[in-house]
């Protein structure tokens, strides 16, 4: 979603809505409060702007598409885990199913 808002050859304010998934993902993922606290700041001149009145179709905006997405470019990179967990999607998958049951299970498995 943020490549698309990045790349698109117009974007308004307004249709950045599509960007608060991605957001909540890195700051979901993100392990640094100075992260948190920089995205905060980010939204600050967005506010100034519409409160001082510049319009919503102003150049002024067009910073924000590329601040969001290296904010969380930078967000990802400094989480720990990733963004999948392997071990549940190799069980959706069907991989390495035996692995993951327990004792009884396999017998139950196997009796079947």
């Amino acid at each position: 979603m943020l490549v698309s808002l990045f790349a698109a050859p117009y974007c308004w304010l307004y249709d950045q809505v599509l960007a608060i998934p991605a957001l909540l993902l890195g700051a979901y993922a993100a392990r640094s409060r100075h992260l948190l606290t920089a995205i905060a700041l980010v939204n600050i001149p967005i506010v100034i702007a519409l409160v001082c009145g510049i319009k919503i179709i102003s150049a002024f905006y067009l910073w924000t598409a590329p601040a969001w997405l290296a904010w969380y470019l930078l967000a990802r990179g400094s989480a720990n885990e990733p963004l999948i967990d392997t071990m549940s999607s190799s069980m959706i998958m069907g991989s390495d199913r035996g692995q993951h049951l327990s004792q009884g299970e396999k017998s139950e498995r196997d009796t079947r």
